[in-house]
């Protein structure tokens, strides 16, 4: 990019006034600074988001060899769950993540006992990281642009990011895309249609999950879930959620849930666009 004559500064600190000015100087600014993001908390608008999942990762090595092609998600007994994703016979990305309001006091301790229950690996505590991640949609879409302030926020800032498996990069990813292209056509005012519409079937699926989790607190139902889920790629969670859809919906467990009069509303509410967010606002 630098020879394109973008500026790059690596490992540099902005300050909120830094931000202000940024955006006072220049036509559009887009802001990729993850959850709360920094133009949130440089014009106070912290509470605009609704929601978080906490999520630790690292990459561990061992003997992979047989799990090259069969990523694992382990039931860990409360809305999250860990993870084992290879990435070569000898290495793969090992995590926990919590999506509901019940969260451990020692977050590295809940790591280290899912791995070694599940026969992982326990990674190294310095080379573990801590994310704070969407609980999708989290964000308003309406304020993923701010006009006044020239600002246009993606990914984990725009409070997007996947519901059943905390995926983020694809989603930044596209967004950032969706972003550029409304700023290149001249119409920066149409990237919270865009994104929302992008982001449709995502959303549309998640809400149907948490519904599985809010309308029963079933621990055998959450199990059911993630042993469905098992073994699905990240590209086909993130980028195919009618193929997941079909794979819960071929569950006996799974679909139990589905005649509660619960799930037949957020059925409902999910066909007519009305999840946590809809354009005209929040869902009560």
């Amino acid at each position: 990019m630098a020879d394109k004559g973008a500026e790059i500064r690596a490992d540099e600190a902005v300050s909120p006034d830094e931000f202000r000015e940024l955006c006072r100087t220049h036509d559009y600014v887009i802001d990729a600074t993850g959850q709360p993001s920094l133009s949130v908390r440089t014009f106070a608008d912290a509470g605009a988001y609704t929601g978080n999942i906490v999520a630790l990762n690292a990459d561990v090595e061992g003997d992979f060899a047989g799990l090259v092609s069969h990523p694992r998600t382990f039931f860990e007994g409360y809305v999250g769950y860990a993870w084992l994703f290879p990435k070569s016979e000898t290495r793969a990305n090992v995590g926990i993540g919590w999506a509901g309001e019940e969260r451990p006091d020692d977050y590295f301790a809940a790591l280290s006992a899912a791995c070694r229950r599940n026969g992982i690996p326990v990674p190294d505590r310095a080379e573990t990281n801590v994310y704070t991640i969407p609980r999708v949609p989290s964000l308003d879409p309406a304020e993923t642009y701010r006009p006044e302030r020239n600002v246009l926020l993606v990914g984990d800032a725009a409070g997007i990011a996947n519901r059943y498996q905390g995926e983020g990069i694809v989603q930044a990813i596209r967004s950032a895309y969706c972003a550029a292209a409304a700023i290149i056509e001249g119409r920066p005012e149409t990237y919270p249609d865009r994104l929302y519409e992008l982001m449709q079937p995502e959303y549309r699926l998640a809400h149907l999950m948490r519904g599985a989790w809010v309308e029963h607190e079933d621990p055998e139902l959450l199990a059911a879930i993630t042993r469905t889920l098992d073994g699905l790629t990240v590209e086909a969670l993130t980028r195919s959620p009618r193929r997941v859809a079909v794979r819960l919906l071929r569950h006996p467990t799974v679909v139990s849930v589905a005649p509660g009069r619960g799930m037949l509303s957020r059925l409902h509410e999910a066909y007519t666009d009305n999840w946590e967010y809809t354009r005209n606002g929040v869902i009560p």
